[in-house]
């Protein structure tokens, strides 16, 4: 007797605070570039539609870094005309003069993750599970481990953890977009 039932409800928080500044060079004597810095942290709840809570019952347990928080990124773009032979004739300037260099740079913190337990400790059927964080979780920051893997143990059987979201940061990315052409 009920046709499709519908329901919204506003149950996840997010919060996004940055600092922004941004610099801007326009060509003259053949340079011009732009760098723009942010500086920011995004707290969450719920960083994705697919996410569940670990408990159910009190989301406010999941609040921390967003899966999607980068604090810092630095982008810088660049326009150069090379002034080498520039004002050289014949097969010189045909052959070295009217160059130009350009590209793009980023560099950016890396992304938090958060780290799970591969078991049903709680009792609940599953779900990403966190384990107790009982000590720095910063590491040596090496190839082979990353972050501390003792300061996390797991919680008494049927018990939720309290390691938050995103308590380790993985790697930062620098990527450079390199350009040397002839100007026409």
């Amino acid at each position: 007797g009920f046709s499709t039932i519908t329901a919204y409800e506003s149950r996840f928080d997010s919060n996004y605070q940055a600092l922004q500044v941004s610099a801007n060079h326009r060509l003259s004597h053949g340079l011009a570039f732009q760098a723009s810095y942010t500086y920011s942290k995004t707290l969450t709840d719920n960083s994705s539609a697919w996410n569940t809570p670990e408990d159910s019952r009190n989301i406010r347990l999941d609040k921390g870094l967003a899966s999607f928080d980068v604090p810092q990124v630095l982008t810088f773009n660049y326009i150069w005309e090379i002034p080498a032979f520039q004002n050289s004739k014949g097969i010189t300037h045909a052959a070295l003069g009217g160059w130009e260099a350009s590209g793009i740079t980023n560099i950016q913190s890396g992304f938090p993750f958060t780290v799970t337990l591969p078991t049903d400790n709680e009792g609940i059927g599953g779900g990403l599970e966190r384990p107790n964080l009982i000590g720095n979780p910063n590491g040596p920051k090496s190839l082979y481990q990353w972050f501390n893997t003792t300061a996390f143990v797991t919680p008494p059987v049927a018990t939720f953890g309290n390691a938050p979201n995103g308590a380790v940061r993985g790697p930062g990315t620098i990527n450079w977009d390199f350009l040397i052409i002839e100007a026409v």
